[in-house]
């Protein structure tokens, strides 16, 4: 590529690789596949990064919503019945060594958008981009039973995103005694998606 070429390159469209797809060396097939990396680099389910992107398909899941990859920078983590959902998680139960449980939290930050995605002419305002929030916690604590696969160690609780506007404004964060104060509705994964399902038939369509 000319470095001297001011054009846009344009988004690369993410690929979705089967598990046997072998790492390449001059064309070549060498002898570990991306599943290998997969397991190497995503196997740790409690690390909060990989955690997250768990919550995320868990509710993806729930809610039948299929997309062949995830993408990273998107404003929106699912997307359901043509409304945007933010899916938020948190945990008991850390990765490292702990003293004691950790508080629940999450980060409700309303934020830009990347300057890729501006239209023209249109300001960027800092605002919460979805139309409601499924936050995730991991419940689990008894270390001999803690298993990230297992949705029934989850729950669920889901909230209009007006509702956060409304009451919590530019607020960076929330606590689960806070957000409980909301009133959101509480679920388990079974009922996720009737849940969402009813929400969404409230919300007033305009973007956010």
């Amino acid at each position: 590529m000319n470095r001297e070429d001011n054009r846009a390159l344009g988004q690369i469209d993410p690929k979705q690789y089967l598990k046997i797809q072998p790492f390449l060396n001059r064309g070549k097939s060498l002898n570990f596949t991306i599943l290998d990396f997969w397991q190497w680099s995503s196997s740790n389910l409690l690390e909060n990064t990989i955690r997250g992107v768990l919550a995320e398909f868990i509710v993806a899941s729930a809610l039948d919503v299929k997309t062949p990859v995830r993408v990273e920078w998107d404003d929106r983590d699912v997307e359901f019945e043509g409304f945007k959902i933010e899916v938020k998680s948190a945990a008991y139960v850390q990765a490292w060594e702990q003293e004691k449980l950790s508080d629940i939290k999450f980060s409700i930050q309303p934020k830009y958008l990347d300057t890729t995605r501006l239209k023209a002419g249109c300001p960027n305002i800092a605002q919460r981009r979805a139309d409601l929030y499924v936050f995730c916690v991991f419940c689990e604590t008894d270390f001999d039973r803690i298993e990230p696969l297992d949705v029934s160690q989850w729950e669920f609780y889901v909230l209009d995103t007006a509702t956060l506007d409304r009451e919590v404004g530019s607020q960076k964060s929330i606590g689960l005694n806070s957000l409980k104060r909301l009133d959101p509705t509480i679920v388990e994964y079974d009922r996720l998606k009737p849940t969402v399902q009813e929400i969404v038939r409230s919300i007033d369509r305009n973007p956010h």
